[in-house]
């Protein structure tokens, strides 16, 4: 990877973190219940940027039921943080793990949402 994508990347994982801080502590979520994980990649014609995951570690039923108010509090926090989001935000997904307090048949649920375009 080219230094100047790393800065980059480096960039808008920062950006990410800013934003998940800023609007999940408006949740009063507890720290260990969700966390948010970035990967980096490419779209179509060379498009780069993150995908952002929402990870679910406890909580499940709650925040399952809330999870469109955190996501759309979320992005209104990443265009505070860089307005130029759209532009490299290319999917946000929401991942349940084992043991999240959702019923076994609902752990394996992703549920996804696509950039903001």
């Amino acid at each position: 990877m080219s230094q100047e994508r790393t800065d980059k990347v480096h960039a808008w994982r920062s950006s990410v973190a800013k934003a998940a801080h800023e609007s999940l502590g408006g949740f009063g979520i507890p720290a260990d219940w969700l966390r948010v994980e970035t990967l980096s990649g490419v779209q179509g014609a060379g498009r780069e940027g993150l995908h952002v995951q929402f990870v679910v570690h406890a909580g499940g039923e709650q925040l399952l039921a809330r999870h469109e108010a955190i996501e759309q509090a979320f992005v209104r926090a990443l265009r505070q943080a860089d307005p130029r989001s759209a532009e490299w935000l290319m999917t946000r997904s929401w991942v349940f793990a084992p043991g999240c307090g959702l019923p076994t048949h609902r752990q394996d649920w992703v549920l996804e949402t696509t950039s903001i375009k």
